[in-house]
C-alpha cells in the first residue's frame, strides 16, 4: 500500500496529468544530437537494471533528477519532487524539500570551443566513415 507524505491530499482523477508511452525515437530526437532508438531503449534499460539491483540490496540510493530525486533507503524507493512542483499543483511543501527552482539541464547541449579544448583530441581523417571496400 501506497503511504502518502503527511500534509498532503489525495488527487481527484481529474488532477492527474495525461500520459503517453515513452517512445525511443522521438526520446533519442529530442535528448541528444547522435542516438538511436535502441541505443536510448539500451540504455534506459540498463539504467533501470542496475540501479534495481542497487536498490535491491539496500544501500541508500540517491538519484538527482530534473524535477526531484528518487531516494531509496532499506529497498524503499521515494520520489520527492522540487519545491516549486508542490507549488504549481497548490499543494502544501513537505519540510523535506528543499526550495529550488527548475532548471533545465544542459546535458545534451552541443560542446562549446573550451569544452572541445579540454579533450585533446588530435588526429586527421583518412576518409569517409562508412566506406569500405572488401577487396
Amino acid at each position: 500500500a501506497l503511504e502518502w507524505r503527511k500534509g498532503t491530499r489525495d488527487l481527484a482523477e481529474k488532477d492527474f496529468a495525461p500520459g503517453e508511452e515513452l517512445n525511443f525515437s522521438k526520446a533519442a530526437i529530442r535528448f541528444s544530437n547522435s542516438l538511436t532508438k535502441d541505443q536510448m531503449f539500451s540504455g534506459l534499460k540498463l539504467f533501470r537494471n542496475q540501479l534495481g539491483e542497487v536498490m535491491s540490496t539496500g544501500q541508500q540510493v540517491s538519484v538527482d533528477m530534473e524535477l526531484g530525486q528518487l531516494i531509496c533507503r532499506d529497498r524503499r524507493p521515494d520520489f520527492v519532487f522540487v519545491a516549486s512542483v508542490y507549488k504549481r499543483s497548490g499543494l502544501p511543501i513537505p519540510s523535506d524539500v528543499a526550495d529550488t527552482e527548475y532548471k533545465p539541464s544542459a546535458t545534451f547541449a552541443a560542446p562549446n570551443a573550451s569544452d572541445l579544448a579540454m579533450l585533446r583530441l588530435k588526429g586527421s581523417a583518412t576518409g569517409k566513415m562508412g566506406n569500405s571496400s572488401s577487396d
